[in-house]
């Protein structure tokens, strides 16, 4: 993703250095904030436990995804008004296998159903963001499930053919 404030990076370093020393991450990105955010990750001493990866190839982004065990995206609201529109890489975390927490803002929940196909938190509670995150790390059986749960949906309400056709009946009603 863009590294800009919107994206909310800083809560997740915040996040991670609240998870066990076992717990690493890996950002995937470029943007204005990366080196202010590589500076925190070492103020924050968990900077050893970050993979910077910068902008990827599409190739590479799949790999990433398929190498999380959970899938970020804590998008806050901005103060002009901006705001996340869908939250696609929930839909792409889901189809590598990867479970998705994300924030309750934007456009967020009608790419993820909370404690259906993801978990939707509030973007600035970095001990409930924590608290959840350890959850499903600790019952892979509840990551399994909405994994599974998300796939389905990507499969029957996120294809092109399911989104026309609602487009189509909005604007024939």
């Amino acid at each position: 993703g863009r590294m800009v404030e919107s994206k909310n990076v800083s809560t997740i370093l915040r996040v991670i250095r609240q998870l066990p020393d076992s717990v690493n991450a890996i950002m995937v990105g470029d943007g204005p904030r990366l080196d202010s955010l590589k500076a925190l990750s070492e103020q924050l001493d968990i900077a050893h436990r970050i993979s910077w990866l910068g902008s990827v190839s599409e190739e590479n982004k799949w790999q990433a995804l398929r190498a999380m065990n959970v899938c970020y995206l804590l998008s806050r609201d901005g103060p002009q008004g901006q705001m996340e529109g869908f939250g696609i890489v929930c839909l792409e975390a889901a189809a590598a296998g990867t479970a998705v927490i994300a924030s309750m803002q934007g456009g967020i929940p009608d790419a993820v159903q909370n404690g259906q196909t993801g978990l939707l938190v509030d973007p600035t509670d970095v001990d409930e963001i924590a608290r959840v995150t350890r959850d499903l790390l600790v019952n892979p059986s509840r990551s399994r499930e909405l994994v599974s749960r998300a796939r389905h949906a990507v499969e029957t309400r996120h294809t092109w053919d399911h989104v026309a056709a609602r487009v189509i009946s909005a604007w024939t009603q």
